[in-house]
């Protein structure tokens, strides 16, 4: 996206803001660490994708021999104004963003994507993802349930296979920020 677009949308009101899911992808393999042989499993992040269809596509494009690929459920706060939307999230975190209460009250007022953002990055939450879309993405809906899905070998040319293991994520503190945001965006907070 160019700067003038980021700009724009930065600087335009929040419309809405809600709840979502997202999917975290990583990749594993055995991998050498040393000149001795010595081999460990390393684990690589390659961001995330809004469908789980989309992100299982992408890891059986990026199949290689000796390759496994994880799928996390990942909640997401959707911030959308006209023209984008902010996607926020935690990872690696079974109860994201729960360092949320200590910088609520410098939330009251904020009105523009572009503010949220600043005061969210200033609360320097570990693992911390905001990504800024241009156009309105489509998020799915989360109930409170989320997964891990992991890949193994097909035989052939069959397709990848995937356990699914449930995750333990509190998304309250999630919850709590999408409630206060929507009352500020409606001008009741």
């Amino acid at each position: 996206m160019d700067q003038k677009k980021q700009k724009q949308i930065n600087e335009e009101s929040i419309a809405s803001i809600g709840l979502g899911k997202a999917y975290l992808i990583f990749d594993r393999r055995n991998q050498w660490t040393d000149w001795n042989g010595t081999t460990a499993i390393t684990r690589r992040n390659w961001g995330f994708l809004l469908s789980l269809n989309d992100a299982e596509k992408w890891a059986e494009s990026s199949r290689l021999q000796g390759t496994s690929f994880l799928i996390d459920d990942l909640p997401i706060i959707c911030v959308r104004c006209k023209s984008g939307a902010l996607l926020l999230s935690e990872r690696n975190s079974a109860r994201p963003m729960s360092w949320y209460s200590s910088i609520a009250p410098s939330l009251t007022g904020i009105r523009t994507i572009g503010a949220l953002a600043a005061a969210l990055a200033a609360s320097k939450a570990k693992w911390g993802i905001q990504h800024l879309f241009e156009g309105l993405p489509t998020v799915n809906q989360t109930g409170g349930v989320y997964y891990s899905r992991e890949s193994s070998p097909g035989k052939g040319r069959n397709h990848l296979a995937w356990s699914l293991k449930r995750q333990k994520i509190d998304d309250t503190q999630m919850r709590r920020i999408v409630a206060d945001m929507q009352r500020l965006v409606s001008g009741v907070g």
